[in-house]
C-alpha cells in the first residue's frame, strides 16, 4: 500500500461507486478502461465497496489489489491477478523445478588461469557465485583455479576472474644523474662584464 502513494500513475481517469460488488465485475470494468487483458483467478472471491471519484485507472487497479491481499504479475499484455498466498506458491515451485533441474544437469570442471592476481584473494570472491554443489580449489603452484559446477555457474566464475585479474597498475619514475666536477660548475656559470660610459 506504501508504494501506491509514490508511483506515479498515468492511467486514464475514471470514477467508481460501487457497493459490495463482485471484485471479478470491477476488474472486468479496468479491463475495459484500461485496454489491458486482465486475468482473475479463481481463488479471488470477495465482494467490495469502492467510491473513487477522478483518479487514474492504474491506481485504481493498485489500490484493489493492495486493500484486498491479492496480488498481480505482468506476462506481456496480460495482468494475472491472485492471492499473494497463491502467486507465492507459484513462485516458489518455479524455483523449486528450476533449482530440480539445475540438480539434474551434470557438474563439469574449468581450470581457469589467473595472470596479475592471487588465486589465494580471488577463491572468496568466486565462492558466492557458484551453486550449492560447486566447488573451487586454488593451485599457487600453477596459478590457477579449479572450479567444478554445472556450465551457467562456471560462465560467471570466469567473468568474475577475467575482471579482477588485471595488472596493478605502476607509475613509473625517470632520473638522470649527472656527475660534475668543480671546473664543469664553474664551466655552466656567466661571467658578466659592464662597460661604463664616462
Amino acid at each position: 500500500a506504501g508504494l501506491t502513494g509514490e508511483k506515479k500513475y498515468a492511467g486514464q481517469r475514471i470514477s467508481l461507486d460501487f457497493k459490495d460488488a463482485d471484485i471479478k465485475n470491477v476488474f472486468r470494468l479496468l479491463a475495459e478502461v484500461s485496454g489491458d487483458n486482465i486475468v482473475v483467478t479463481g481463488d479471488v472471491a470477495r465482494k467490495v465497496t469502492v467510491r473513487l471519484v477522478d483518479v487514474p485507472w492504474d491506481q485504481a487497479l493498485d489500490l484493489l489489489i493492495d486493500t484486498n491481499g491479492l496480488g498481480k504479475e505482468r506476462i506481456g499484455n496480460v495482468v494475472r491477478i491472485s492471492t499473494s498466498t497463491q502467486l507465492k506458491a507459484e513462485s516458489d515451485a518455479r524455483t523449486a523445478a528450476k533449482k530440480a533441474k539445475e540438480n539434474e544437469e551434470d557438474l563439469q570442471t574449468a581450470y581457469l588461469s589467473v595472470n596479475y592476481a592471487k588465486v589465494k584473494d580471488l577463491v572468496d570472491k568466486i565462492k558466492p557465485v557458484l551453486s550449492a554443489r560447486g566447488t573451487v580449489v586454488p593451485d599457487d603452484r600453477s596459478n590457477t583455479i579449479i572450479v567444478r559446477d554445472i556450465k551457467k555457474y562456471i560462465d560467471e566464475a570466469n567473468t568474475v576472474v577475467s575482471r579482477l585479474d588485471l595488472r596493478t597498475a605502476q607509475v613509473q619514475i625517470e632520473s638522470n644523474l649527472i656527475e660534475t666536477t668543480p671546473t664543469f660548475a664553474r664551466a655552466l656559470g656567466m661571467q658578466l662584464s659592464f662597460d661604463t660610459p664616462f
